[in-house]
């Protein structure tokens, strides 16, 4: 995946974020399954410089810390996150033009490979050449260093400077705003430290008391005993006048259509379940302003509903 960082200078030491340092501590609770890994697939359409992509791939990973970012524990045995002053990014690539079949397999054995936490960078990449005018490019990170959003947001601006460098026009490099997510997180952990959300922290803990911790709903298979992570997706389409229909309902009600979409969901996992009390896990954005939008790091977080049917 990328050279040894052991012998790199570390430019300096900084705090983990609260998202960060669960993270940390899952991933050693649940070795050797780890975490969930964040992923991005890029499917590119005719001519490509392979080794241009690389490089200019390689030059935007490096200038952004989060993915120089070792995580190890210091002589206080506490973790720590340390950036190193360099770390260099390789882009595997594999001719795969007589297994197309196996293409979805490959991605999902590619997301599911774990990383070492200690030798950055946490992100890599995965060229797979479809045909002579086809590629896939992959993109998994460890979800220490970034959420999917951030990190589709993140390949998006990527391909977009890519673009222009290939139409001839100088791009922007895409570079990180003042203050990275070391700063963020230092942030963090001072509101804390100042007792910011202890008001916030005992309303959960009264509203969640007493919920169920299972959602006990018919699964045709038993929960494994060892937590993994494969798992796949079901796409169907939603007609438009549905939606219209949803949305104009949620309106009568000072509702909007995300809103309304929850509450069904919610209602129908009740009835599958039988349950009338449950929790639901909806990851919101913990960003605290707006200058941190284009800032790739973990700000996702999951805030646990209470629903009592």
């Amino acid at each position: 995946m990328s050279a040894s960082s052991v012998s790199t200078p570390v430019a300096r030491s900084q705090r983990m974020s609260f998202v960060q340092q669960r993270l940390w501590f899952v991933e050693q609770l649940q070795a050797p399954a780890g975490v969930a890994n964040p992923a991005v697939a890029l499917r590119v359409f005719g001519a490509l410089e392979a080794e241009r992509l690389a490089v200019h791939l390689g030059q935007t990973i490096a200038r952004q810390e989060v993915f120089r970012t070792r995580y190890v524990l210091n002589a206080n045995d506490a973790p720590e996150a340390q950036v190193l002053a360099q770390a260099h990014f390789l882009l595997r690539q594999e001719d795969f033009s007589q297994q197309r079949k196996q293409l979805e397999r490959r991605l999902q054995q590619e997301q599911q490979a774990r990383f070492d936490l200690t030798h950055p960078p946490l992100l890599r990449g995965l060229l797979l050449r479809l045909g002579e005018n086809e590629h896939v490019l992959l993109l998994v990170a460890h979800p220490i260093v970034i959420d999917q959003p951030s990190l589709v947001r993140f390949a998006n601006d990527w391909m977009v400077a890519f673009a222009q460098t290939l139409e001839g026009h100088a791009a922007p490099a895409i570079t990180s705003p003042a203050g990275g997510y070391g700063d963020f997180a230092a942030w963090q952990q001072q509101e804390w430290h100042n007792g910011v959300w202890a008001g916030a922290l005992h309303e959960v803990c009264d509203t969640l008391r007493g919920v169920p911790e299972l959602l006990k709903l018919p699964w045709d298979h038993a929960r494994p005993t060892v937590q993994a992570h494969a798992a796949q997706s079901l796409s169907l389409p939603v007609p438009a006048a549905l939606l219209a229909n949803l949305a104009a309902a949620g309106e009568r009600h000072d509702l909007r259509l995300d809103a309304m979409l929850f509450g069904l969901y919610a209602l129908l996992l009740g009835r599958l379940s039988s349950q009338t009390d449950f929790c639901l896990g909806v990851p919101v954005d913990t960003r605290a302003a707006a200058s941190l939008e284009s800032l790739p790091g973990h700000f996702e977080n999951l805030l646990p509903v209470r629903v009592q049917l």
